[in-house]
């Protein structure tokens, strides 16, 4: 986060990437700028004078432990009044589905080692580097499993290496990963959904119901959720429940066509 050009209006600006924490599980980075200093409220805080240093290159906050806490302060008022003013406008369906097309919405979001994104830049330049294509899906989770041994609780990782592994063939060798994703208490149903399907591979039909139905507390709309718990209804051979699921699928445009075949082919 660079400073203004030098000549440009001293006014009082809020910046904020959410990037770090809903992707990789490290911390938020927000910065308030107001009289010529710059706070950046981190793991490792920042603070800038940015008349003397345009370039932010020399943190104040062991020199300037009050002017700190005050832009602190001034930040956390900010981010108060910005959550009062969203907290009614949580983002519907359609709108979730047109940031995750953007790229805004990626990662399986939850709880990771909340670490300083500054202590992680090679981390992230691997990360981004290893989005393949890859040779085959061994050579991905090779990358995966240098990445996750880097960075141990970041959800994304470990979610990328579980996907890998169970598309490899390896239902079993997923289940530690997915469950990581799963226990962090991921934004949406998706971990819930790759985990209850490594089960479901491994004849575990009771653990895998259970994890969708975990999944339904995150995301009660998930139409892949409710179709899967209809493919283990029907093969336990619980029709009415089955039915029930399908028929709930059908509101998410991902399964409907899917839930439609099954529920004709149940007349």
């Amino acid at each position: 986060m660079k400073a203004v050009a030098p000549g440009a209006p001293d006014r009082a600006l809020y910046a904020e990437t959410l990037a770090p924490r809903l992707d990789f599980g490290w911390s938020d980075l927000r910065s308030w700028r107001e009289g010529g200093f710059k706070w950046i409220r981190a793991p490792k805080p920042e603070l800038y004078a940015l008349s003397d240093d345009p370039d932010e290159a020399k943190n104040r906050v062991a020199d300037e432990p009050s002017r700190a806490r005050a832009l602190d302060g001034a930040l956390s008022k900010v981010i108060e009044a910005a959550g009062e003013r969203s907290a009614s406008r949580a983002p519907d369906a359609e709108s979730t589905e047109r940031l995750r097309s953007l790229g805004y919405v990626q990662g399986p979001g939850g709880k990771g080692s909340g670490a300083d994104p500054k202590d992680r830049v090679e981390v992230a330049r691997r990360i981004a580097a290893a989005t393949g294509p890859f040779k085959d899906w061994a050579d991905a989770i090779v990358q995966y499993r240098a990445l996750v041994a880097l960075d141990p609780q970041n959800p994304l990782l470990n979610m990328r290496l579980a996907d890998a592994l169970l598309r490899s063939g390896q239902p079993r060798a997923s289940l530690a990963f997915f469950a990581r994703v799963v226990n962090a208490g991921p934004a949406t149903a998706d971990p819930h959904v790759g985990y209850a399907t490594a089960l479901a591979r491994l004849d575990r039909l009771n653990d895998a119901r259970r994890v969708l139905e975990q999944g339904l507390l995150v995301d009660p709309s998930s139409g892949q959720v409710h179709y899967n718990l209809g493919e283990i209804a029907r093969v336990e051979g619980r029709a009415e429940d089955a039915r029930r699921e399908y028929q709930a699928a059908l509101s998410d445009p991902v399964t409907a066509e899917r839930a439609r075949t099954r529920l004709s082919e149940m007349r």
